[in-house]
């Protein structure tokens, strides 16, 4: 695996780990997907997958709470939030999506 989606990767479990521990179990359904993708060798389509929680109204954007989280945890899964679209939408590729299907 190249290292963008090692980051990916990273991002992607650190950012379910804490949706998991502040009661977000929605989002981090929707992000278990993604793992699930990235684990089938289809990192592209996992990419595709985060980048549709961001978008319109009730998106990942708009959500999350983090319940009974200390400030500096809030801030990390903001970083984290942050992190992960930038590294979904800079390596998403549409060419060589197709050719995961």
């Amino acid at each position: 695996m190249s290292s963008k989606y090692q980051q990916y990767r990273l991002c992607l479990n650190e950012l379910h780990n804490l949706l998991l521990a502040y009661n977000e179990s929605h989002w981090a359904d929707y992000f278990m997907k993604s793992i699930c993708l990235l684990k089938e060798g289809k990192p592209h389509k996992s990419m595709l997958h985060c980048l549709r929680a961001y978008g319109g109204m009730g998106s990942f954007n708009d959500e999350l709470n983090f319940t009974g989280a200390k400030p500096e945890t809030v801030t990390r899964g903001i970083e984290l939030r942050t992190k992960l679209w930038q590294l979904c939408h800079n390596n998403y590729n549409w060419l060589k999506r197709m050719f995961e299907w």
